[in-house]
């Protein structure tokens, strides 16, 4: 049913800080965009990332991270999605 990992977001504190600290990482680059947050790319997969302003989610902190994934279903496919929200 899933095909792929479309790619990983991953909820910062400091977008300077961590493009510091992961560029140091053999085969990792920083893209460079208008937004302060560019993707982070390894081995052609995606790592977005969003400071904590940024997120509008109920349950986001430092350190959440999301994947999203790319699913081979036929048109008209219904999904229903669970949510789990921590207590």
């Amino acid at each position: 049913m899933n095909s792929a990992i479309d790619h990983v977001v991953l909820t910062i504190r400091d977008s300077g800080a961590t493009v510091a600290f992961n560029v140091r990482m053999p085969g990792l680059e920083a893209v460079t965009t208008d937004t302060e947050c560019g993707p982070l790319i390894v081995d052609g997969q995606k790592i977005n990332r969003k400071t904590l302003d940024q997120e509008n989610r109920d349950n986001a902190c430092i350190g959440s991270r999301d994947l999203c994934l790319v699913a081979d279903l036929p048109d008209g496919t219904l999904i229903e999605v669970s949510r789990y929200d921590a207590a």
